[in-house]
C-alpha cells in the first residue's frame, strides 16, 4: 500500500498512552504501512523537556545509507530540525526494528512530529541511487546482503506494524486545522510562494521590485550530481535571462533520500521585473514519494521573502504567463509526431531576441528542431544546434536552447519540425519539465523594443526567383523551362537525398541543345539536417543569356511528405530553385 502524508491522527490501538508526571501524550503515530508519511503536532506553551520513544530500522554511514522507517521533529514555525532518530547497524541477514528512548529540551513553540516508511538503500561506494525501485523489487534483493528470499509485502508489513513514535510533555497537541494554520501564517511574508505539491508540475509567478531588495531564498527537491529533476530557478522577466538557479553545488542534503536537496541563500536583486519558476518531473514529488521525504515534505518547491519585512510593500506581483505572451513574436509549441510549423514575421526595427527552443537530441545530433531563415534568400540566420543546448529536463535527449540574438530589420521565418517519435502528446521517455513549449517560441529580450515594430506576415514570393520545382514526391520527374536576356550570376538552391558519393534526389539544368551546364554532384553539398543521407547545394553559378530547362529526379523512396527518415530542415523546399543575384 502507498499512501502519501497526512496530517490525520490515526487510531491508537497497539501501543498504550504513556503518561508521566505532569506530562501527557503529545503526539502519537503508530500502524504504519510501507512508503507511507505521517505528521501530527504538538505545542509547548513554554520551555521544557520532551520524552520521545520511537521504533525503527535505519543505518547511515559513510560508505551506505540503509532506510526502513524513522521519525524526525522539526520546528514548525522555523522549519528547522531539532530530533531525529539515532542511525543503527542493521545485521547482514534480517531486519530487526529497534526501539529508541530520548529525553530533550525543547523551547517554547509549535513542532510537526514525522514518520516515514520507504525502504532506501544508496551505496556511496559505487555511487548508486537505487531510489527508484519499487517496494517489491526492494524486497526481493536490491540490498546485496541482506536475506529476502522468502520476504513479500505481508512481511515487510509486519515490520512496519512495529515502528512507531510518541512525544511526551507538557503541552498540548495540534489538530490539522492548527498546522494548517500555522502554515498560513509562515507563508504570510513570502514574495512568491510555490508548492510543489504534485507530479508533473510547472509552476511560475512575476513579482516585481520598485527598488534594489536583498531576498532570502529557500528551495527543496531533487537533485544529483548527474542531473536536475524537481527544482527553480529565477530570471529576469523582461530579457528572460537566468538569474538563479538551484544545483547539486550549491545545495546541501535535506532529510531523507540523498537526492533530496535544500538551497537557503540571500541575494540582492536590482530593481526591476523577475519570474520564480519551479518544475518537477515524473516521479517523487509531495504527491507520491517514491523514497525517503526531506526533513520538511511542505517545502517542496521554492520560497522567495525580502530579508527586510518592511521591504514587502516595495513588491508587486503579477502574472507571468500573461507578460510573457505579450513579449513573444513567434510561438510554434506543442508540436507533435511528424509535424512541420513555419511562421513569417517581419521586424521594421532590429533588436535583441530571445530564442526559446525545446527539442530531441543525441550524441551531437537533433531530431526535433528549430530554426531561422532570412525570408528573401532563404539563407538560415539561427538553428538548434546540439553543442549549444542543454539538458532540458526528463530524459538526457531532451534539449533546450534558452538565449539571446540580435536580428536585423527584415523578413524571417520561423520553423520548427519533428520526426516519426518522441513530441509532445507522444513521449517515449520521460518528457522535459517544460513539455508545453516542446517548440520553438522567440521572444523580445530589449524592455525598450516596442512590439509594434514586429508583424506577421505571409512570405511573398521572392522577386529574384528565376524558376522553381519544390515538394518534390517519389518516383518524380519534373521540368521547367526559364530565359535569361542576359549574362547573369544565378544562386542555386537545392536539397535531395544522396549517400556515399551519389545523389538519388537530385537536379540538373541543360541548354536548349540538351547539353547539361550544371549538376548537383554529391561532393558538391552539405548536410542539410536530419539524416545524413539529406544533402543541399546553396551556391551561386554564372549562366550565359539564352534557354534553359530545370530539371529535378526523385526515386522511389524518402521525399517530401513521404520520408523513411529524419527529414532536412528546410523540408518544404526539396527539390531545386534559382535566383537572380542582384
Amino acid at each position: 500500500m502507498k499512501r502519501i502524508f497526512s496530517l490525520a491522527i490515526p487510531s491508537l490501538l497497539i501501543i498504550p498512552a504513556l503518561v508521566f508526571a505532569g506530562k501527557k501524550e503529545l503526539a502519537k503515530i503508530v500502524r504504519i504501512y510501507p512508503q507511507e508519511v505521517q505528521v501530527q503536532g504538538f505545542e509547548l506553551s513554554r520551555d521544557g523537556q520532551v520524552r520521545i520513544r520511537a521504533a525503527g530500522a535505519m543505518q547511515k554511514s559513510r560508505s551506505n545509507q540503509v532506510v526502513f522507517g524513522y521519525g524526525w521533529i522539526i520546528n514548525a514555525r522555523t522549519r528547522e530540525l531539532v530530533w531525529e532518530m539515532k542511525s543503527e547497524r542493521i545485521g547482514s541477514r534480517h531486519i530487526k526494528v529497534r526501539e529508541q528512548h530520548d529525553e530533550i529540551s525543547l523551547g517554547k513553540g509549535a513542532y510537526e512530529v514525522y514518520y516515514s516508511s520507504f525502504p532506501y538503500y544508496r551505496s556511496h561506494k559505487n555511487w548508486r541511487y537505487d531510489d527508484d525501485y519499487s517496494l517489491g523489487r526492494f524486497i526481493v534483493g536490491i540490498l546485496k546482503g541482506f536475506d529476502f528470499d522468502d520476504w513479500d509485502e505481508n512481511d515487510f508489513d509486519r515490520v512496519c506494524e512495529k515502528f512507531h513514535i510518541i512525544v511526551v510533555g507538557e503541552g498540548k497537541p495540534l489538530s490539522k486545522a492548527d498546522l494548517e494554520k500555522i502554515a498560513r501564517e509562515n507563508s504570510r511574508d513570502d514574495i512568491v510562494h510555490l508548492f510543489a505539491d504534485r507530479d508533473d508540475e510547472y509552476l511560475e509567478q512575476g513579482f516585481e521590485l520598485i527598488r534594489d531588495m536583498e531576498v532570502e531564498i529557500r528551495g527543496t527537491g531533487e537533485i544529483r550530481e548527474d542531473g536536475r529533476f524537481d527544482y527553480g530557478w529565477i530570471i529576469d522577466a523582461d530579457s528572460r535571462k537566468k538569474i538563479w538557479q538551484m544545483d547539486f553545488r550549491g545545495t546541501e542534503p535535506a532529510g531523507g533520500s540523498l537526492k533530496n536537496r535544500f538551497v537557503k541563500e540571500t541575494i540582492l536583486l536590482d530593481k526591476g521585473r523577475y519570474a520564480a519558476i519551479y518544475v518537477t518531473d515524473d516521479s517523487h514529488s509531495a504527491e507520491a514519494w517514491n523514497a525517503p521525504p526531506p526533513y520538511d515534505p511542505t517545502a517542496w518547491g521554492l520560497t522567495i521573502r525580502a530579508t527586510r519585512q518592511a521591504d514587502k510593500k516595495y513588491v508587486k506581483n503579477f502574472d507571468y504567463a500573461k507578460e510573457a505572451a505579450q513579449q513573444t513574436v513567434v510561438a510554434l509549441t506543442k508540436v507533435r509526431d511528424d509535424e512541420y510549423l513555419e511562421q513569417a514575421f517581419r521586424l521594421e526595427k532590429s533588436g535583441e531576441f530571445r530564442i526559446y527552443a525545446i527539442g530531441e537530441g543525441r550524441a551531437g545530433d537533433m531530431f526535433d528542431y528549430g530554426w531561422i531563415i532570412d525570408a528573401k534568400n532563404h539563407r538560415r540566420v539561427w538553428e538548434m544546434e546540439y553543442d549549444e543546448t542543454d539538458h532540458a529536463g526528463g530524459a538526457r535527449k531532451n534539449r533546450i536552447f534558452d538565449d539571446v540574438i540580435e536580428l536585423d530589420a527584415g523578413d524571417y521565418v520561423a520553423c520548427y519540425q519533428t520526426d516519426g517519435t518522441h513530441a509532445y502528446g507522444n513521449w517515449n521517455a520521460t518528457r522535459p519539465y517544460d513539455s508545453r513549449a516542446w517548440g520553438l517560441t522567440i521572444y523580445i529580450a530589449d524592455e525598450n523594443y516596442d512590439s509594434g515594430n514586429i508583424k506577421k506576415i505571409e512570405v511573398e514570393e521572392d522577386q529574384n526567383l528565376i524558376a522553381k520545382i519544390w515538394r518534390v514526391r517519389d518516383h518524380a520527374n519534373k521540368k521547367v523551362e526559364f530565359h535569361l536576356q542576359g549574362n547573369s550570376e544565378i544562386r542555386v538552391y537545392a536539397i535531395g537525398e544522396g549517400d556515399r558519393g551519389d545523389m538519388f534526389d537530385y537536379g540538373w539544368i541543360e541548354k536548349e541543345n540538351g547539353r547539361t551546364i550544371w549538376e548537383m554532384r554529391y561532393r558538391d553539398t552539405e548536410h542539410a539536417g536530419g539524416a545524413s543521407k539529406n544533402r543541399v547545394f546553396d551556391d551561386t553559378i554564372y549562366l550565359k543569356a539564352g534557354n534553359y530547362t530545370l530539371y529535378y529526379e526523385s526515386d522511389g523512396s524518402h521525399s517530401f511528405a513521404d520520408w523513411n527518415d529524419s527529414p532536412p530542415r528546410d523540408r518544404t523546399r526539396w527539390g531545386i530553385a534559382l535566383y537572380k543575384v542582384d
